[in-house]
């Protein structure tokens, strides 16, 4: 990247954190919106323990820690979701303003403007991680002892690859014109297969196995064993191999993808309608 091209970035992030900013309340639902969801599956895990215990759950995941199980997988659920809505939806919201095209005809490559919406995404699914995190340590005590270093090993090629295949996923919405159904769709979908909020050993059998081919399954599942000691689908250095794996290949793959479709809408004219 020339100069230029660092001080278009530079610009691009600030614009996004700018708008972010600009609506605080927004930002303070971003982090309430988990906690509503997880305070009935918080009180539902009470009823079915006895003494403090789930024994079925434990039977299938290695941990009693209910609480810490959900959490830390809707955690990593945030960052799929901020993939498909941010990535897919800042270009529909470009379509909808009429300005995409006015991008598109600007000298500067549109992976530019992917990269700084990204960098924002990053960094507000980030902050909003810590504020649910403090949230529940305040509201439910949940707190983990357990080194995050590990951990961070795995989230962070996780995310990476994530973003890989968010910008495959903004060329399917630059073709389509649609990311409202695709994204509750494909969020939804992805969060089921990949066990965000219950063991992927829970899944019927041929779902399970769809579940097994994704790669944030293993993260998720290494990251729960490192920092609640749940019982691993498979050696942690083996969930790590492919998620460092996925991460180059969902980096290129997401590059291709994106750069067919875009030379593909750009001979049919289509950017300007939505």
């Amino acid at each position: 990247m020339q100069a230029q091209d660092w001080y278009v970035l530079w610009a691009i992030v600030r614009k996004e954190w700018r708008i972010f900013s600009r609506y605080p309340l927004n930002a303070l639902l971003r982090i309430a919106d988990p906690l509503i969801w997880l305070t009935p599956v918080y009180f539902m895990s009470l009823s079915f323990s006895v003494n403090g215990r789930a024994p079925g759950f434990e039977a299938f995941t290695g941990t009693h820690n209910f609480l810490a199980f959900i959490l830390l997988g809707n955690i990593v659920g945030s960052y799929i979701s901020a993939v498909l809505w941010n990535m897919g939806f800042s270009l529909k919201q470009e379509m909808e303003q009429g300005t995409l095209e006015s991008l598109w005809l600007t000298p500067n490559s549109p992976w530019l403007h992917l990269i700084g919406r990204s960098t924002v995404s990053v960094l507000v699914t980030g902050l909003n991680t810590l504020g649910v995190w403090l949230a529940a340590y305040l509201l439910f005590g949940f707190e983990i002892t357990s080194a995050l270093g590990p951990a961070l090993l795995v989230l962070i090629p996780m995310v990476i690859a994530l973003y890989g295949f968010g910008i495959a996923y903004a060329g399917i919405v630059l073709y389509l014109r649609d990311a409202v159904t695709l994204s509750d769709i494909g969020t939804y979908t992805l969060q089921i297969l990949s066990g965000i909020n219950f063991p992927v050993t829970a899944l019927p059998r041929p779902l399970m196995i769809v579940g097994l081919t994704l790669p944030m399954t293993y993260a998720i599942d290494a990251i729960r064993a490192l920092l609640i000691g749940t019982t691993p689908l498979v050696a942690i250095e083996v969930s790590l191999a492919i998620v460092l794996i996925s991460m180059f290949v969902f980096l290129i793959l997401g590059r291709v993808v994106f750069e067919r479709i875009d030379t593909r809408v750009r001979k049919m004219g289509t950017l300007s309608t939505h």
